[in-house]
């Protein structure tokens, strides 16, 4: 099966996509995979459709070879201005995806959110192709993974969430039941075609038409066993139809209104009980005269397995297979239908689950992990009141369900009847301690035309969240301040301390280069959060937490420590260090011992202080003046060397510099970058560079990303960069191996 394309769809095509996933999605990718006559447009329609909904940049297709050894990309759609991999991707060793292979196995998905997550091998397939992160489905026919379909993120590393990736699954679940039967009836063909071509020779029905009368000059035999009592001479509308006059419909007619030579239909005739596909084309009869000869093929078998086909696509599409209840995407539907029906009534939304649902697994194993979600499924079945209540089965034991509200007291009689319906079905057939988490979002009529249903999904996400999180209820209503940093806020405290102490913070180094040499003069050293679950976590989820609490001053010294090992080790064997800045919060200088703790920590580890740079922000100095004045003192008097970041990030820099002895100065991109004023702004550029050289300090460049940059800041004689121009902060070892490359060349 070749897909094989890289061209976008047209405006109105992706237009009409977006829309249909709005209203409809399922029903948009089959009326285009099944009603198509083009292949591989409706499977670029399909993947156009979901990349376009959820803003990613690149969908594609992987097949995999009969061996399973290697992988092709067999189909790509790309969005304008993202670069075509396909030709780039063929006979890809399968071994080299180990990761995705894992998780294909174990869940049939794939997300990736940074390729921090991956292997240094697999980082470097994906890295080139610009991609930032992924979501990736497994293809499987009989248990075996045969392709895959993937969607990438090459422009924001955007996160996904459940229910989001969901939604998506649901489309591709469609897509692949439609790949895989392709793929089998390809091989099929391939095996069988002759075989096949004799057969539907033979099961054919043959007869010839005169033109002007319709009457039936010759028929097969197949055509005589199966239109018994036909007579030649005989119209075929009058025997065939019991019409009087030329069926409207005959593919004939096609012929004549469109001046064909060949044309073909298929149709239900309800007097031989048959679905016929019928092909007529012009011939020359015994007389030289032209005729039509009729062949139609018994498809009636044909057509019951498709609709089944259908129906069986419609049913994973709707039905949620260990349960048999609704499916997220279906309840989704069904619930907007409901709230706009019924406008003029109070609803809520639930989304429960059994807390510690993994002990059960572990304890009782999944297959009775899995009949107590179908007597979860049971319960709530049982505790609808009308069929406007309705549920369904989210992901693993989460499940949502949409009431009828009229008093808030609704609630607890709900989930009161809930509970004696679910234990009326366990019995005692386990003993386990079941606890439910309820999160709940009462829709009002405020709400009316204003959310979106996916919105709604993302309250009651939050409450159910808290009320995970908040073991002195099981049941938590949603309000808006939920939404404002107390999950984050409660999840990233409770899990600081025990992170600090197992070594969770992980430091990354970002390099400064010397703009007259090109080389690595030194780096600042950034810290990162590898949590329990393996996701990393930039400082941006958690440096204000910590600030506002005071644990930034822990890591602050953690991240210091963590430098002078770095450092230490490099001595001992042979690496020649160079000078790694440590940023320090504006907390420390509350502390009259800062100075003093930094001195012990470098002399514990032993290594000499002029490789330590203490880096400070120019709000911080700007701020405190008074008290940075003594303590730039004695941080010199130390051995310290101090570095002002951020600079002409505020308006008194300037200022500063009379008064702050700093050794070094990082300057803000907002210099050099989107200028307004290119002309005015080098002027001051020149002028900030010269003034910090005559006041003896080095400038260093941050945030620089383009090359006219690098031109600029190395005329005007800037000492440093730092950007992503050069390198992205990365771990202690990608950057040892970039410093000992640059220390064996001299």
């Amino acid at each position: 099966m070749d897909y094989k394309t890289t061209e976008s769809t047209g405006k109105d095509e992706r237009s009409k996509a977006e829309n249909s996933i709005s209203k409809s999605g399922i029903q948009y990718v089959f009326e285009k995979l099944y009603h198509s006559g083009n292949t591989a447009e409706a499977v670029h329609s399909a993947l156009a459709l979901v990349a376009g909904h959820y803003s990613f940049e690149r969908g594609y297709i992987f097949e995999t070879d009969e061996g399973g050894k290697t992988t092709s990309n067999t189909f790509e759609w790309c969005a304008k201005g993202v670069t075509a991999e396909i030709d780039n991707l063929q006979k890809v060793p399968i071994e080299g995806a180990s990761t995705a292979n894992a998780s294909f196995y174990k869940t049939g998905i794939f997300v990736l959110r940074s390729l921090d997550e991956l292997s240094p091998e697999e980082s470097c397939i994906l890295e080139p192709q610009g991609i930032k992160s992924m979501v990736q489905f497994g293809i499987f026919n009989k248990g075996l993974l045969i392709g895959f379909l993937g969607f990438d993120n090459c422009r924001s590393g955007a996160l996904r969430n459940d229910e989001e990736i969901d939604e998506i699954a649901t489309i591709c679940n469609i897509l692949s039941t439609f790949f895989v039967k392709q793929r089998t009836e390809e091989a099929f063909a391939k095996h069988v075609k002759l075989q096949m071509d004799v057969i539907n020779h033979l099961n054919n029905f043959v007869y010839v038409i005169e033109p002007l009368t319709y009457k039936v000059l010759y028929m097969n035999e197949q055509a005589r066993n199966i239109m018994k009592n036909i007579e030649c001479k005989t119209p075929c509308y009058n025997y065939l139809k019991d019409n009087t006059k030329p069926c409207e419909k005959c593919v004939i007619n096609r012929l004549k209104s469109e001046n064909l030579l060949k044309a073909t239909q298929e149709g239900y005739n309800e007097k031989l009980g048959l679905w016929l596909e019928t092909t007529a084309s012009v011939i020359e009869w015994k007389d030289g005269k032209p005729v039509y000869l009729i062949e139609s093929a018994d498809i009636t078998e044909q057509k019951r397995e498709h609709t089944e086909h259908i129906k069986q696509l419609e049913r994973l599409a709707f039905v949620d297979e260990l349960t048999g209840s609704r499916s997220f995407y279906k309840f989704k539907e069904d619930a907007l239908k409901i709230l706009e029906l019924e406008d003029n009534k109070k609803h809520f939304l639930v989304k429960l689950d059994i807390e510690n649902f993994k002990l059960i697994n572990q304890i009782y194993g999944y297959e009775k992990g899995d009949t107590i979600l179908c007597y979860m499924a049971k319960a709530l079945e049982k505790t609808m009141r009308s069929e406007n209540e309705i549920f369904a089965r989210v992901f693993n034991d989460d499940f949502v369900a949409l009431f009828t509200m009229k008093k808030e007291k609704d609630l607890n009689e709900l989930f009161e009847v809930f509970l004696n319906n679910f234990y009326s079905l366990i019995g005692d057939d386990i003993s386990f301690k079941f606890t439910f988490a309820y999160g709940i979002y009462i829709i009002n009529s405020d709400d009316e035309g204003k959310l979106h249903i996916n919105d709604l999904f993302e309250k009651v996400n939050v409450a159910h969240k808290v009320a995970k999180q908040d073991k002195t209820k099981n049941a938590t209503i949603y309000n808006e301040n939920m939404i404002k940093k107390a999950l984050q806020t409660r999840e990233v405290e409770s899990k600081m301390t025990k992170a600090l102490e197992n070594n969770e913070f992980e430091v990354y180094l970002q390099p400064k280069y010397i703009l007259e040499s090109g080389e690595i003069g030194g780096a600042e050293a950034l810290v990162r959060w590898n949590n329990e679950n393996k996701k990393l976590f930039s400082p941006a989820a958690f440096i204000s937490i910590f600030e506002s609490n005071g644990f930034i001053t822990k890591i602050d010294f953690y991240v210091l420590k963590s430098v002078c090992n770095i450092i230490k080790n490099w001595i001992d064997n042979g690496i020649e260090p160079v000078v790694i800045s440590v940023n320090f919060s504006r907390i420390h200088l509350s502390d009259k011992d800062f100075v003093k703790q930094l001195c012990e920590v470098v002399e514990e580890i032993g290594i000499e202080k002029k490789y330590i740079e203490i880096e400070l922000t120019e709000t911080i100095i700007f701020e405190n003046v008074e008290i940075l004045e003594s303590l730039v003192l004695e941080l010199h008097q130390n051995g310290f060397t101090l570095s002002m970041d951020d600079f002409g990030s505020g308006y008194s820099s300037l200022g500063m510099l009379k008064n702050i002895k700093v050794d070094n100065i990082k300057m803000d991109r907002s210099f050099f970058a989107n200028q307004k004023d290119p002309i005015r702004s080098k002027i001051v550029l020149d002028f900030i560079i010269k003034m910090a050289h005559t006041l003896g300090i080095s400038i260093i460049a941050e945030g620089v990303e383009e090359k006219a940059q690098i031109n600029l800041l190395k005329e005007l004689q800037c000492d440093m960069v730092q950007g992503f121009y050069f390198a992205k902060p990365m771990p202690l070892k990608q950057f040892q191996k970039l410093i000992i490359h640059q220390q064996k060349k001299k």
